[in-house]
C-alpha cells in the first residue's frame, strides 16, 4: 500500500530512480576528488615557492604547506567516510 505523500518528492521519475543514499555517495566522491585535486594544487604550489621563490631556505614553509595539503586531503576523505561509508 503505497501513501500519496511518497509521490510528492520524485512525482515525475517515480521514487527508486534517485534513492538518497546513492545522491550522498555520489556527492561524498566528488568532495573527496575535490579535495584531492586541492590539496595536489597546494602540494604543487607550495614546492614551487619552497623551491624556487626568495623562501627556499626556509626549512619551515615547506613542513606548513605539507600540512595544509595532507588537511585538505583528510577532510575530503572524512566528508567520503560519512557521506557514502567508503
Amino acid at each position: 500500500m503505497r501513501l500519496a505523500s511518497s509521490r510528492i518528492g520524485f512525482c515525475v521519475y517515480g521514487d527508486r530512480d534517485m534513492p538518497e543514499g546513492k545522491v550522498l555517495a555520489r556527492l561524498g566522491d566528488v568532495l573527496y576528488w575535490l579535495g584531492c585535486i586541492l590539496a595536489a594544487i597546494v602540494a604543487g604550489w607550495g614546492a614551487v615557492v619552497c623551491f624556487r621563490g626568495e623562501h627556499g631556505g626556509d626549512p619551515y614553509l615547506f613542513s606548513v604547506v605539507a600540512v595544509a595539503a595532507f588537511s585538505v586531503w583528510v577532510i575530503g576523505r572524512a566528508l567520503r567516510y560519512i557521506l557514502s561509508g567508503k
